[in-house]
Parts: C-alpha cells; structure tokens; sequence
C-alpha cells in the first residue's frame, strides 16, 4: 500500500433519508475526513557484523534482513553511533536492488 496522492486522500462519509414522494435519497449530511500517511512496516529484523575486520575505525560488512510488511519504494538506513560511521562503500547483495544515496552515516535503497 502507498499513502494516496494528497488530492484524492480523504474518507468520505453522507447521511440520507428517503424523500417519501419521489423514494430517492436525498443527503442529509456529509463530512469529509483526510486521511493519513502510509508508512510500510518491517518484521524479523536482523543486522549482522559480518566481518572480517571487527576493530574500531576498520572497514567490515554488515548484513541487513528484514521482511517487508507492506510495499515501499525503498529503505533508509541511518546509522547513530559511531558518529564517524559511513555508508560510502555500501554495496547490494543483488542486482535488483540500487544504492541511490549514500551519505556518510545514511544509505538509502
């Protein structure tokens, strides 16, 4: 699922009452509510130090698993500590999936 544009993002809800002489419906009150942002989830998680190199300020590999809850366009990876923590050599595990943003301690997928 993906949030609807900003346009056509709303509930609609009408209240009508039978018009006894014709028998059509005729409102009697509506509202129109926005609706809210989509934001698709992950289950089973996993981050792995994959090595080979695990010392302070080394380059090693980190492997990142998940199961998507629902569909998304891609993923933001952000890392909080170290604060030196980069994503300048990030790579895929496979050809289907494009790094368009690296920036130090953000990749995005």
């Amino acid at each position: 699922l993906r949030t609807p544009v900003r346009d056509k993002n709303f509930w609609l809800c009408a209240h009508y009452r039978p018009d006894p002489s014709s028998g059509t419906k005729i409102v009697k009150s509506s509202k129109a509510f926005q609706g809210w942002d989509i934001i698709p989830q992950l289950e089973a998680m996993q981050i792995e130090s994959m090595g080979p190199n695990y010392a302070a300020e080394s380059v090693s590999s980190i492997r990142f698993a998940f199961t998507p809850v629902s569909d998304a366009e891609d993923i933001a990876i952000e890392a909080v500590k170290p604060s030196n923590f980069n994503f300048n050599n990030a790579k895929t595990g496979t050809a289907e999936q494009e790094i368009f943003l690296r920036a130090g301690p953000l990749v995005r997928v």
